[in-house]
């Protein structure tokens, strides 16, 4: 099933961010805090996510559980799973299986 994208190109970063959290002031806050650690790759991330389906508290699950509130590990995952290859696949199918997301 498609994504319907949350995101547009004329969006400034603040705007996606609000968009991205979903209404979660943790999520809200995480990002805020990313941005001032990495705003091209949190930027980056987001627009990522966004092709996925990704929001709100399921960024924070990501970043708190998945990567063990880790900004190194949650860039790196990012990383991971915008390669295109039969790899990138599999780590985009394990965070979508860990969120409890329907593959797409």
């Amino acid at each position: 099933m498609a994504n319907k994208s949350r995101l547009t190109p004329k969006m400034t970063d603040s705007e996606k961010i609000i968009t991205m959290a979903s209404g979660k002031p943790a999520t809200l806050d995480l990002l805020q805090r990313l941005v001032d650690d990495n705003h091209y790759m949190t930027i980056h991330s987001l627009e990522f996510f966004d092709t996925l389906g990704i929001y709100g508290s399921n960024i924070f699950r990501l970043y708190t559980d998945y990567c063990n509130e880790s900004s190194f590990e949650f860039f790196g995952l990012v990383a991971d799973m915008v390669k295109m290859s039969d790899e990138a696949e599999g780590v985009i199918s394990e965070v979508r299986k860990f969120l409890g997301l329907e593959e797409i």
